[in-house]
């Protein structure tokens, strides 16, 4: 008889530290749960929103239309927030 033994890991163990390539398109949710891994993907996307309306900068990233946001936007985020 086999023995076979597992191991239980939490989800958030599969996030990857340090950030991913961070010159590419990311969607606004995907973005989100980088600054805030520990929220569920609405709540992130609320928070990081939250933060877009009180900034200057950010706040017309969220009048495009889209979900998703170029490497330039992501660029700027970064430049407002810092790195996630």
């Amino acid at each position: 008889m086999q023995h076979v033994t597992t191991t239980s890991q939490h989800p958030a163990s599969k996030l990857q530290h340090p950030v991913p390539n961070l010159k590419r398109t990311f969607g606004r949710t995907e973005l989100a749960q980088l600054y805030f891994p520990n929220l569920l993907p609405k709540t992130a996307w609320e928070k990081l929103r939250s933060w877009f309306e009180i900034n200057e900068r950010l706040s017309p990233l969220l009048h495009t239309g889209r979900r998703t946001f170029t490497p330039a936007e992501v660029a700027l985020i970064i430049d407002q927030l810092g790195e996630p």
